[in-house]
């Protein structure tokens, strides 16, 4: 979680913003945190992050002109 936050702060500082999504998985129960590229794929996430189930995604803010 730690790294997943300074990870979204950074970019968002930087002016590049990022999806940043929470998830759960089962058997046993865990909970993980985890930054996405734009077409929804994690970003230097190990293959065993498509095991949990997203539960709450915060997404870049869009910019009006």
């Amino acid at each position: 979680m730690e790294e997943s936050v300074t990870a979204a702060v950074a970019l968002a500082v930087a002016g590049r913003g990022a999806h940043w999504h929470h998830g759960v998985a089962t058997d046993p129960v865990r909970l993980h945190a985890w930054i996405a590229s734009p077409d929804g794929n994690p970003v230097e996430e190990p293959p065993s992050t498509g095991a949990y189930t997203t539960t709450h995604t915060v997404c870049r803010p869009r910019r009006t002109p």
